[in-house]
C-alpha cells in the first residue's frame, strides 16, 4: 500500500473506494487498466487475501452502496443493483 497526496495504491491499482459489507466482508474498488474492479476480503480471513476481481464500472471513481453504486464521471450518477 502506498500513499501520495492525491491517491492510495493498493496492490497494483489505485483505490477508488472501500466499504465494509453487512456480512463482515471488506470490499475494495480498484482502478486497474482503466476498469474499476471490485475485490473483497472475506470476513474472518486470517490474512488480507483478495477474492477474484469483478469489473463493475468504467467511470473515474465508484462507490459501492447497499442497493447499488455511485459513479463519478464528470458528475455523479446512481446505478441501482
Amino acid at each position: 500500500m502506498r500513499f501520495s497526496v492525491s491517491s492510495v495504491i493498493l496492490g497494483k491499482g489505485r483505490l477508488s473506494s472501500a466499504r465494509r459489507e453487512d456480512n463482515g466482508d471488506t470490499g475494495f474498488i480498484l482502478d486497474t487498466g482503466g476498469a474499476l474492479v471490485y475485490k473483497k476480503i472475506p470476513a474472518g480471513s486470517r490474512q488480507p487475501l483478495f477474492s477474484g476481481a469483478q469489473t463493475i464500472s468504467y467511470a473515474d471513481d465508484c462507490f459501492k452502496l447497499s442497493q447499488g453504486r455511485l459513479e463519478r464521471r464528470g458528475g455523479f450518477t446512481y446505478v441501482p443493483d
